[in-house]
């Protein structure tokens, strides 16, 4: 089982902000929290584009109504992204920060956020700041930005 969180680590690893590994392992332990094995096991089988309850089940090579079944509990704990447009759902995965962390703030209890703080300090953090594109920026598209205020360090 341990090896199913291990993948999982590594596929959060290779999104945008990334998810490196410890010495202490606590990253896994994160994992093991917030999602059972048919969650983790399925997510594996995710992309970052919307996709349909179908489409996921038949990579994953489990039915439909069992994809959906275990999708809709995942976006409700904050686990996948969930698009609504009309009558159709679709999902899809997301990275950790920022995604999975962001929507665990109504989930938080005393040892999820122990092994947070230690999972930023010994690995996260470096990984999240090391990155050379930022991570919030304003692109003005066809519009001149003036201000007549200063604009002061974050």
């Amino acid at each position: 089982m341990e090896e199913l969180y291990l993948k999982l680590r590594d596929r959060l690893d290779e999104m945008a902000t990334g998810y490196p590994s410890t010495e202490s392992g606590v990253e896994v332990r994160i994992l093991q929290k917030l999602f059972n094995p048919e969650e983790a096991s399925l997510f594996l089988t995710m992309t970052t584009t919307p996709e349909t309850p179908r489409e996921i089940a038949h990579r994953a090579g489990i039915g439909e109504q069992n994809a959906a079944m275990i999708l809709e509990p995942m976006a409700r704990k904050g686990l996948v992204f969930r698009l609504r447009e009309e009558s159709m759902v679709r999902y899809f995965a997301i990275p950790f920060i920022v995604g999975i962390y962001e929507f665990q703030i109504n989930n938080l209890d005393d040892p999820l956020v122990k092994d947070i703080s230690e999972y930023y300090l010994s690995g996260l953090a470096q990984s999240f700041h090391s990155l050379k594109t930022p991570h919030l920026r304003t692109l003005p598209v066809n519009k001149d930005l003036v201000s007549k205020k200063p604009i002061l360090p974050y």
